[in-house]
């Protein structure tokens, strides 16, 4: 993650995702989308979900590039 106008280094992040979390991040992305998301574009090559979107967030637009990495077809255990 960077931000524009700042001196941070960049940031990355990890996060395990289980089927009721995915389901709800969905909905409340998807809302956002129709609504507020000049673009929004996911591309999938393998194991590789690459995601750009830009989005009004009240009076800032955000521009995400999202690469997100893992075996998406392996049921989730529980531990």
């Amino acid at each position: 993650m960077t931000m524009e106008g700042r001196s941070l280094p960049p940031m990355g992040m990890q996060q395990c995702v289980d089927a009721a979390t995915d389901k709800q991040m969905n909905s409340i992305g998807g809302n956002m989308r129709q609504e507020q998301c000049s673009k929004q574009d996911m591309q999938k090559a393998g194991n590789t979900i690459v995601v750009d979107s830009v989005c009004k967030v009240g009076q800032a637009t955000a521009t995400t590039h999202a690469v997100i990495t893992g075996d998406f077809n392996t049921p989730i255990r529980s531990r």
